[in-house]
């Protein structure tokens, strides 16, 4: 299973502010959910679920949900399955028959991903915003990784996205 970490950040690497809000540009989002929705799926983070609103569950496409957690969880929307790590979220979408899964963040799922080496390609969105403080991309970890440009396209008036492909040593 191909596994895709798709972000957007600031242009000095900030993927949050401090308080969680992400002022993405309407272009960015329609990038998101476009990816979200020809995936069929997204796991996230306990703190990117508590944002996800009923609104923004419908806009990417009412997919599978799954949410890494060490908590309880009570799903507030269809198709939504907790899961105590990233490994764990990626063997359930394989079992339901997933070729892809889409890991979109935060800070911390996107570390445990790395940790896990468990990210084969990134879509990083650079969006024309400069953040004093915020939520890294990944939250400090002692990996190195090394990347293959795959392609750089432009995704609105002044949005940029990169693909990678991860090497994996």
């Amino acid at each position: 299973m191909k596994k895709i970490l798709y972000m957007a950040q600031s242009a000095n690497g900030y993927i949050a502010l401090p308080d969680d809000e992400t002022p993405w540009t309407d272009s960015e989002w329609a990038e998101y959910e476009k990816k979200v929705q020809e995936v069929g799926n997204i796991i996230i983070g306990r703190r990117t679920y508590d944002r996800l609103t009923p609104e923004g569950f419908i806009s990417i496409g009412s997919p599978d949900v799954v949410v890494v957690t060490t908590k309880d969880l009570t799903p507030k929307f269809p198709k939504t399955h907790a899961a105590h790590s990233i490994e764990d979220a990626c063997a359930h979408l394989s079992s339901k028959g997933y070729n892809e899964c889409f890991i979109g963040g935060g800070s911390q799922l996107n570390k445990s991903a790395l940790e896990a080496d468990l990210i084969d390609e990134i879509f990083l969105d650079i969006e024309p915003k400069i953040f004093g403080k915020g939520l890294p991309l990944f939250a400090e970890s002692d990996i190195n990784l090394d990347l293959e440009l795959i392609t750089i396209r432009q995704t609105g008036q002044n949005t940029m996205q990169l693909h990678w492909r991860v090497l994996h040593k």
